[in-house]
């Protein structure tokens, strides 16, 4: 097969061209361009911010006055945040408290105590816990409660165990008439308090029922 001279030319331009012809580039290949330098990045998630009120008795079952509350995060290697002291009912609040999980612990004169359950904080709440200071128990090993390794976000060596209640204790009116609900409702008005205490004293086993006859003897 021959080719006109036009041909040849045309083939000996366009050779050169192809070859030395620039690759596609990678931004080219995979899609839409970046945004911008400068451009506004995504907002990142919000975090809750909650408040843990705790509620810590001693090893005989008595309010314990100047321990505090720690909590470290699940999550990362952070320290423990770290509650003001207990005052005389033994209760103390820490506050801002992102969302997530937890472990606890409590710092008392004695020593620093291991938590023995994960607390989970919810965003933009109150979360309420009892804790009772107590010793090791056999079992504890199994359920992963070492005596020897640090309390979580601290370098401190447990001696012994803070115990989550399970069971909460007297709520809604029946609280009030407790030694912490008379103690705190007492600023605002005995008065207050002592029309309460008689509102919920009343013998939850006597029923009121007018009788249908008199009564013969």
């Amino acid at each position: 097969m021959t080719f006109s001279p036009l041909r040849r030319a045309l083939a000996a331009l366009l050779v050169p061209a192809l070859l030395f012809a620039p690759f596609p580039t990678a931004a080219a290949q995979s899609g839409p361009p970046a945004p911008a330098a400068g451009a506004p990045a995504a907002a990142p998630a919000p975090q809750g911010k909650s408040t843990v009120v705790a509620w810590i008795r001693d090893r005989q079952g008595k309010d314990l006055v100047g321990a505090r509350l720690m909590l470290a995060p699940m999550a990362g290697t952070s320290p423990a945040r770290v509650s003001d002291d207990t005052d005389r009912f033994g209760e103390c609040r820490l506050k801002n408290v992102s969302y997530g999980y937890y472990r606890y612990g409590v710092e008392t004169a004695e020593g620093t105590f291991l938590g023995n359950r994960i607390l989970l904080v919810a965003p933009e709440r109150e979360l309420p816990i009892e804790i009772d200071l107590t010793d090791f128990l056999p079992e504890d090993e199994k359920l992963g409660l070492s005596k020897t390794d640090p309390v979580p976000g601290t370098d401190k060596v447990p001696v012994g165990v803070a115990r989550l209640k399970e069971e909460t204790g007297a709520k809604g009116l029946a609280w009030f008439r407790t030694g912490k609900g008379v103690a705190v409702v007492v600023g605002g008005g005995i008065l207050i308090v002592a029309g309460l205490i008689l509102l919920t004293d009343t013998d939850d086993t006597e029923t009121s029922v007018s009788p249908s006859e008199p009564s013969t003897r």
